[in-house]
Formats: C-alpha cells, structure tokens, sequence
C-alpha cells in the first residue's frame, strides 16, 4: 500500500512542476491506528515544491467511534473524501484514490487550464500489472503503465485489454480474433439469451478494422432494433473524421452487409445510431440496436431447394468421330416453407464505393413485455441519461462551488457501493453536464490484492467480507429506485444536512516538510 501510495505522490508532484500545474494533494487519515506512524512520515517527500502543496487532514479515533458501523467499518471512505473536498482550497476539486496514477497526455489537458463549472469531468480507468517501479523515474513508471495495462473499466463496462490498451474480445463474443475486426467505444458487453451472445449499442460505436488476406472487403453485421429505438431505427457508418460513408435504415432483425472500398485494409467505422432514445423502465441504459455478429461475408450458402429443369439437348461434331454434348438448364429455387419474409434496400452516400444492403429477416420484436421494457412514463423522463460510473470513485472532477452545492457524496456510514455513482447521477439532474475526457488521457489503477476492492477475480471474495461484517450496503435496485426519482422530478437528490465533510468539527491538518518535521493546526469547514 505504500508503495503505491510513494508512487502516486511522486508522479502526481513531478507532473505539477512539470506542466505548471498549481495544486494540493489533500489526504484524509481517518481514523488511525494507535501506535503506528503517520503516513506523512512514512512517505518519502522532495525537498521543496513551489507548486504542489501537501496537507494531511486527520479524523481522531474518538470522532470516528460516534458513527454507527465503527468496529465493522474502520474507514468510512466517503465520508472522508467529503472531510478533503469540504476543505480543499482549489477552484476544481479531484476526489481520487492513493493507488492512481495520471498519465502525460492528462496532465497536460489540466494544465491548458480548460476547465469549466458546471461539467463533470469522468474517464476510463486502466488497471495495470501491481509490479510497478514505485521507486522509480516518472519516466520509468509511465513507460510501465502504458504497456502493462489489464482491463479498462469504461463506460459500457469493464474490459480485459491488450498491453496497450486495446480491448480484447470476449469469451463467446459476437466476434472472432481472427478475423481483425475490434469493436471498441460504444459497445456494451458480452450478453447472452437462448445461449446466442450479443451487444448492445446506444448511440454510435467504434470498429477498429484490420482486414485479412483472405477476407473479401465486405462486411456483415446481423443486428436487431432494441427497445430504446422505436422503429424504423435510421444508421449512418461514419469514417475517422465523421464524413458519413453509407447511411441505412433498419427495422427488426436484419442482415446489414457493408461494402468496403477493395483496396482498403485498416480503418476505423463508427457505427452512429439517429434517434433511439426512448428510456427504459428498469434498465439506466438506452439500448437502441442489438447485434448478434460482425464478421467478414462468407461464401453465398446453398439454396434451400434447388431444382433443375432441362430445356434441351445438342450434340454437335468435332470431326473424326468426336461429338460434343451441350445441355442447357433452369435452375429453380423453392425458399423453404415458412421462410421468413425478406425486404432488401441498398442504400450508398458519400464515396461511391461504399455501399449497404439491408434484408430484413423478422419484423419488430414486442419489447413491453420483456426485462427491457420501455418505461410508460418515456415521454416525461426527458432528463434520463445513463452515465459514466465504472469505477467513478477513482475519478470525479468537479468545480469547487458545484461540489458544494450538491453537498457532496452521500454520508451513509455503510459499505460504500454505489455512493459514488449517486454523486455523478445528482450532478447531472443539477444540470451539470457530464464530459468524458476520451484517450489518450488515462488514468492508470495499480492492480490490488484480491478482494481489497472490485476486480473481476476477487468480486467473490469482496461480498463474503461485507457479509461477514453485518453492515448494509445500498443495492442495485435501490440505486436504480433512486436515480429514477431523480430522472422523473427532473432534480438531484441531496442526502446531507449542512455540517457535511464533519464541517463543524476541529480536526487537525499537518504539512510535511523535508526531514519530515510537521506543522499542525486545526481547522473546521473554514480550511
């Protein structure tokens, strides 16, 4: 924990002096234990910053026993966090974790000073291999971040990656490796019904292509309009640069086949959805189009039922007793019985080398009686969003004055699941916008020990230590409860009394200074 912690105050103090970022890194000791040192001396410190200072915030033992869960709960996180951004001086305030690290192309956003009041400002989190240089060159533990990354908590979920960052496709994915198609930003995960995997799609996702030697430049995407959509649900397939490259519409489940210039072999497509916003009564999410598979087009299958009628005969000769035989035939073809009903449209814009078929294979499926059913109040909840949350407690920015105004995360002394994203989804019925800073800015998680927080090979293990404790925890259907109040008043949901962030307690804060000499003072809501 140490380790990780050196390196995350290490990188963050070289970055600051280095892109002219002025800051404070605000930690909150809460509750710590007797006999055992300070973390301000157990962390190593530079012998001066000009522009990052330091403070430690400290919450005695005697203020944490007054909350219930006390013995369970030696740490109430976010009741901490709140203890820091209620007494941070910045005009924008990071609530972060001690095991993260920032990469270069982020620090150097922050320091371009571009900030706004009134957005949000979320992130994907990578998690990268726990062998990290923690006493190593800035360099050295960048260098290691960028390629020793593991799994990406996006917004549509969480990901294993290649070294690089790249996600990986799925177990039992709509996909296959090898064909070197990648789908990447947009696409939910892996789901499966009937034992048929699919994904989700909201409202635009990215296809990373790499075509093969062998794959013809013409792609397949079976797909479905999902209950989000309403029907009939228009497509366009937009390059790098957003220049629509073939445009489309579907309804009900349907072939798309994309056709690609010949010679081109790596691209990016986004797939963007027109519409398809309807909410949903008990899924956060907007989904729009479900796809079943995204392959290279394969050989023309067989007909059903092929027959053939000969229309006559000729012999012909060669000359020295040689004939040639020449038959001609009608090829007939039966579609099988009960064979859906089949509609085709091509349509092509922009470069006249793109081009798209659509055949419909079935018409609309009845979505209302179905887990994913249109909320009946769709009309009214026009301030639902699904928003960023994966791993939000790793990363929320705000302004000062917004933190403030929302009185900060709510202060259930409880295990701290989902109170983070209870934070994000009042900013946003606040009319705080949410922005998403997209990559190359990362933020780098260095990989825990299994069950000390949410990985995916230690979520067992997690839930049996909440429930060896005996303490409560907010549930996903409670959450959802909660953040469909907030969508349906069209308002946030403030959980805390003013004295938020122990704002009328004395606590005392400490600087560490070179040689790790202190200076203490105490400090209410103030600062």
């Amino acid at each position: 924990m140490l380790g990780r912690m050196q390196a995350f105050v290490d990188s963050w103090i070289d970055q600051a002096e280095q892109f002219g970022i002025p800051s404070e890194i605000i930690v909150v000791e809460w509750n710590p234990p007797a006999g055992r040192p300070r973390l301000a001396t157990e962390l190593r410190w530079p012998q001066a910053s000009s522009l990052c200072e330091v403070r430690f915030v400290e919450v005695p033992p005697e203020i944490h026993r007054q909350f219930p869960n006390a013995s369970a709960i030696p740490l109430h996180q976010m009741i901490a966090k709140n203890v820091g951004i209620r007494r941070a001086r910045g005009q924008f305030i990071l609530a972060t974790n001690i095991d993260i690290l920032f990469s270069t192309e982020l620090m150097r956003f922050l320091s371009t000073r571009s900030l706004e009041r009134g957005a949000m400002y979320r992130m994907d989190r990578y998690d990268v291999a726990s062998e990290i240089p923690a006493n190593g060159s800035l360099l050295e533990i960048q260098s290691f971040c960028d390629s020793n990354m593991l799994r990406v908590f996006a917004r549509e979920g969480t990901f294993d990656v290649e070294p690089d960052g790249r996600r990986k496709a799925g177990e039992n994915d709509i996909v296959s490796p090898q064909d070197g198609i990648r789908l990447d930003d947009g696409w939910f995960m892996v789901e499966v019904e009937d034992g048929k995997p699919f994904r989700w799609v909201e409202t635009s996702a990215v296809m990373r292509i790499e075509r093969p030697e062998w794959a013809p430049p013409e792609m397949l995407l079976d797909v479905e309009t999902g209950p989000s959509a309403g029907n009939p649900l228009p497509i366009d397939f937009l390059d790098a640069q957003g220049k629509v490259l073939a445009s489309a519409t579907v309804d009900g489940r349907c072939s798309v086949k994309l056709s690609l210039p010949a010679d081109l072999r790596e691209t990016e497509i986004r797939l963007l959805v027109r519409g398809g916003r309807m909410a949903l009564a008990r899924d956060p999410r907007f989904l729009s189009l479900r796809a079943y598979g995204v392959s290279w087009c394969p050989e023309p299958p067989a007909p059903e039922d092929l027959s053939l009628e000969m229309l006559d005969v000729q012999l012909e000769p060669r000359g020295a007793g040689e004939y040639t035989l020449s038959v001609r035939f009608k090829a007939r073809v039966q579609p099988a019985a009960g064979a859906p009903r089949k509609m085709a449209s091509t349509v092509t814009t922009g470069s006249p080398s793109w081009s798209i078929k659509v055949t419909q294979l079935q018409g609309a499926r009845d979505w209302t009686c179905r887990y994913e059913s249109p909320s009946p109040d769709a009309a009214i909840l026009t301030s639902a969003a699904y928003l960023h949350t994966n791993a939000c407690g790793d990363f929320t920015l705000l302004s000062r004055e917004d933190w403030h105004a929302l009185r900060a995360y709510p202060e259930f002394p409880i295990w701290p699941m989902h109170i983070d994203s209870l934070i994000c989804y009042s900013a946003h019925h606040a009319g705080i916008r949410e922005v998403i800073l997209g990559s190359p800015m990362r933020i780098f998680h260095i990989q825990h020990f299994s069950g000390a927080g949410w990985t995916p090979e230690g979520e067992a293990e997690r839930t049996a230590r909440i429930e060896a404790k005996r303490v409560g925890v907010i549930d996903y259907a409670t959450f959802l409860n909660w953040v469909d109040l907030m969508r349906r008043f069209r308002a946030p949901m403030i959980f805390n009394r003013s004295d938020w962030g122990l704002g009328n307690a004395e606590l005392t804060v400490s600087r560490p200074y070179p040689n790790w000499n202190l200076l203490s003072y105490r400090t209410g809501s103030a600062g």
